[in-house]
């Protein structure tokens, strides 16, 4: 887990990390500049410990050995999912997504904060009512924690998960709220950058 400290969190965890372009506001990503950065450093016979940066930003990766980060961190602390990448994208599979969020209900003494520019992927992801998300989610819980979360209520919405969308101006604000409205979520939140246009929220 990256202990670097930004502003409204304490760490950011990257289970996955990868994405592509999907708006104006992807047109100078820091996440895809950092990566690339140390994509190329790669190739050059650096960072070899870091396996990661052998594949460009636009391949989405899944890292399994990073899920039990937040297990292994006692401190309660407010953690950004999904720094280097958008956890909504098309190529990060469902069963994935069950397996982080199955280390946020294990992890209750932390705060998970999730940003996309992909609100309809995630509201059809946390649609509780069509399928059974929860169970899969309460069945990565009970793996990861070899039971210990059997206790814990499993109703949406997670109590410690934050879902947030990314906005630039104010026809992606509104279009982010159509769709975040929907979506069960403990607490909803906007993240207003690169600002390319004025909003009112």
């Amino acid at each position: 887990m990256n202990p670097t400290k930004i502003p409204w969190c304490d760490f950011t965890w990257n289970p996955v990390v990868g994405c592509t372009k999907c708006s104006p506001a992807c047109e100078r990503c820091y996440a895809e500049a950092g990566h690339t950065k140390r994509h190329l450093a790669y190739m050059e016979g650096k960072l070899k410990a870091l396996p990661q940066y052998a594949k460009p930003f636009g391949v989405i990766q899944c890292l399994p050995d990073r899920l039990d980060e937040p297990l292994r961190r006692r401190k309660p602390a407010r953690i950004f999912c999904g720094s280097g990448t958008d956890l909504f994208h098309k190529d990060v599979p469902d069963e994935f997504r069950d397996q982080i969020f199955g280390r946020v209900i294990a992890t209750p003494r932390h705060t998970f904060i999730v940003l996309t520019k992909r609100q309809e992927n995630m509201r059809r992801y946390f649609d509780f009512a069509t399928d059974n998300r929860m169970d899969a989610i309460g069945e990565a819980c009970r793996q990861c924690t070899a039971g210990e979360c059997d206790g814990v209520e499993l109703d949406p919405p997670l109590p410690n998960l934050w879902l947030g969308v990314s906005v630039w101006d104010q026809p992606s604000a509104d279009a982010a709220w159509e769709s975040l409205r929907d979506t069960p979520a403990a607490v909803r939140c906007f993240s207003y950058e690169p600002a390319l246009g004025p909003v009112d929220f």
